[in-house]
């Protein structure tokens, strides 16, 4: 799994730095952005697939049905 920590690296700069700057550009932060996509993909495949709710709060990442 990849982290904040493992990204910032890439860039060369803190994960402080790169925090404050996505939040700054995005008026998210890292947390709020990953969790819209997770639930916008759970969304479409509500929408176009036939797995079931648990199915898909595991397909999208979320570690548990109480969390989706």
């Amino acid at each position: 799994m990849t982290t904040i920590k493992d990204i910032a690296k890439s860039f060369y700069i803190s994960k402080y730095y790169l925090c404050h700057r996505f939040k700054e550009v995005t008026g998210l932060t890292i947390i709020q952005y990953l969790n819209h996509i997770k639930i916008q993909q759970a969304c479409y495949l509500l929408i176009h697939t036939k797995l079931t709710i648990i199915e898909i709060g595991n397909e999208c990442g979320f570690n548990s049905s109480m969390c989706f």
